[in-house]
């Protein structure tokens, strides 16, 4: 049974059952009963079809397209409307979205000091005594201290961190 055909079931004079009962026994939410459903007026509908046939000509644009396109049939709406429009109707472009995903064969990968691995290969053969600074910078310290693993583990994380944040290293 539908929650309409539900609704029309409740009866608000009956003293023996509340409402509140009458709801839950008919397995609806209070407040539908007390709201009444908004009706789409005539300038609305008539957006509706607009949207409708641009459209349906042109199947590939999004509501920003739609929106730039609606003056010209005089029908001037905003883009966040057409949008709201649009899922009401089940609307959506047949165009595909980008595809940031992929790297392009040709473009260059830029290594980022924050790889460890190779830079620490490369700018520090003995394994130097590095510490991590504030500013994101490698200091060479004249003595090592006690916690220097535990502060090179702490930088291997902390620039796995930055990298995922920032994307592919540079």
């Amino acid at each position: 049974m539908r929650p309409s055909e539900r609704r029309e079931m409740i009866r608000k004079d009956d003293i023996k059952l509340s409402l509140t009962r009458q709801c839950k026994l008919l397995k609806i939410s209070r407040s539908s009963i007390y709201c009444t459903p908004v009706v789409v007026n005539a300038e609305t509908l008539a957006l509706m079809h607009e949207i409708d046939r641009i459209f349906t000509k042109y199947p590939v644009f999004g509501s920003r397209q739609i929106a730039a396109y609606l003056p010209r049939s005089g029908f001037p709406a905003g883009r966040h409307r057409l949008r709201r429009l649009m899922n009401i109707m089940g609307l959506q472009a047949l165009d595909k979205g980008p595809n940031t995903r992929k790297k392009h064969p040709q473009h260059r990968i830029y290594r980022s000091p924050l790889c460890l691995n190779q830079w620490r290969a490369k700018c520090c053969p003995g394994g130097g005594h590095m510490r991590w600074t504030p500013a994101l910078t490698w200091r060479r310290w004249k003595t090592p201290s006690p916690d220097t693993a535990g502060q090179r583990s702490w930088i291997r994380t902390k620039a796995a961190n930055i990298q995922a944040r920032v994307g592919s290293p540079r």
